[in-house]
């Protein structure tokens, strides 16, 4: 543990805040590779910046210029799009995108015994993410029928002129069983169409 902080500072004051966290969610998802079928390469000089829960809910509120991934770096969905909006990022002079992990947040629910019932509560914080959001979420399903609303693996948030919209950043074909090049191309399309009118500076980034 205190190796892995001397670690952390170092890299702070080498690099700064926001090239942390560029390393550091190369190397989350990296070390997947050999986990799964989808591998990835994340660049160092990626524009992801980490943000908890709390800090997204007020940026929410206040409708700040925003894109934000959701996300886990195990997720097979979020794996099969990442590169896409990485290389789109760069191409548009995006300089961040905030992450928001959801393994450990969501609520978890199963069908069981002809019932619904709760595995797992989600967090305060999320529940909140839950209600600011509801009206662009999709539905929870479980067991063919929906069972509230929840934030998707490879969702994609964006916030711009104070307009709130989302997306799921895979293809709309998505099969991790069938997963070609094909699957890719859509999954780029579909994201660089939502991001196409985002309210960055073109000088300055967002």
């Amino acid at each position: 543990m205190k190796k892995f902080l001397l670690i952390i500072f170092i890299l702070l004051l080498t690099f700064g805040c926001r090239k942390v966290d560029s390393i550091l969610f190369k190397e989350d998802f990296e070390k997947e590779n050999y986990n799964t079928k989808i591998k990835v390469n994340i660049p160092s000089d990626n524009p992801i910046s980490y943000i908890t829960e709390e800090d997204l809910v007020k940026k929410i509120e206040n409708k700040e210029d925003i894109i934000v991934l959701f996300g886990y770096s195990k997720s097979i969905e979020t794996r099969s799009m990442i590169e896409n909006l990485i290389n789109i990022a760069k191409t548009r002079n995006i300089k961040t995108i905030y992450y928001l992990d959801i393994l450990e947040i969501r609520d978890e629910k199963t069908y069981q015994d002809n019932e619904v019932k709760t595995i797992k509560n989600g967090t305060e914080e999320y529940n909140k993410l839950l209600e600011l959001l509801k009206d662009n979420l999709d539905d929870y399903i479980v067991n063919n029928q929906s069972v509230g609303k929840r934030i998707y693996s490879g969702t994609i948030l964006k916030i711009s002129n104070k307009n709130i919209s989302l997306i799921r950043g895979i293809s709309d074909n998505f099969d991790i069983n069938n997963y070609n090049d094909d699957m890719k191309k859509e999954s780029y399309d579909k994201i660089n169409n939502f991001l196409n009118n985002n309210s960055c500076s073109p000088n300055e980034g967002c």
